[in-house]
């Protein structure tokens, strides 16, 4: 989650934070990213913080579809 950083690009609701290398999409598809992310991370063996899983699980079950 980026906090204090405000929309970069027009429209586009998405935000990035150079500084901490962070970003947030917008609402619309934070399950999809969510559920995406989980089975790249499963599919290919890759490790994830805490912190990310609970994140990616909050975003999942709020934004599902």
């Amino acid at each position: 989650m980026t906090s204090g950083v405000s929309a970069q690009y027009g429209a586009c609701q998405t935000r990035i934070d150079f500084g901490s290398r962070t970003a947030e999409p917008r609402n619309e598809v934070k399950g999809l990213v969510a559920r995406t992310t989980f089975y790249m991370f499963d599919r290919y063996n890759l490790s994830m913080s805490r912190q990310q899983q609970q994140l990616l699980m909050a975003w999942s079950r709020r934004f599902a579809r």
